[in-house]
Parts: C-alpha cells; structure tokens; sequence
C-alpha cells in the first residue's frame, strides 16, 4: 500500500484566537505531547505557533489518520471534538506538502513573509 500525508490543523484563519491558545503547544508540553501522538499514529510531526497548531502523519489510511489526529488533540486539550471541527482544516498528500511549503516560506502567515517556522 502506499503512504499518505495527513494534515490537520488550525491557524488564525480558521480558528478563533481562544480556540488557538487552547490548542497551541508550548516546548515543555511538546516533550511529552510527540510520544503520545506517535503512539496513536505511528509517525508525526507537531508544528506549534502562536497562531498555528499543525499536525502532520505519514500513513496507508489517511482518513484513519484525520481520525487519530482529532481523538488525540481533543484528548490532550480538554476540547470537545465539536469545538475542534469547526476550526480544523485538512489537507492530505500534494495539498499537505504545498501547505507545508506555504508556511515554511511565510506566505500563510499573518505578516507575509515572517520567517518564524524556519527560524
């Protein structure tokens, strides 16, 4: 089978800002927040900000994936998996990369161009 990229997540576009810091990562949170995710998905990546929280998993069942990504953010921030729908976007495989690149370079920032993800 093949793998898929599976992108979920949430930024100042779609999410209001008490949504945001509820679901943000601080550094010390992230030690303990990547082994519990991988356990649930197998492979994953967390990319936290303060306007961003994204989650990015390589797996054969990107709908499998999509499923774990939501179980675990509502369960390791105590938010109803309502509240989270409304604010989470999805992408999968090019769409995920392509976002990924967006963010990276600072074309999906608030300030066109912010460096903070590569820095």
């Amino acid at each position: 089978m093949a793998l898929h990229i599976k992108l979920l997540g949430l930024n100042h576009k779609s999410a209001p800002v008490d949504v945001l810091e509820r679901v943000s990562f601080t550094k010390e949170q992230l030690v303990d927040a990547l082994p519990e995710l991988v356990a649930r998905v197998g492979e994953g990546v967390i990319l936290s900000t303060c306007n961003r929280t994204e989650i990015y998993t390589v797996s054969e069942d990107p709908d499998e994936s999509a499923r774990r990504i939501r179980s675990f953010l509502s369960g390791y921030h105590p938010l109803s998996p309502e509240t989270l729908s409304t604010s989470l976007y999805e992408r999968t495989d090019a769409e995920a990369a392509g976002h990924l690149f967006r963010v990276a370079s600072g074309l999906d920032s608030m300030i066109m161009g912010e460096s903070q993800i590569l820095g």
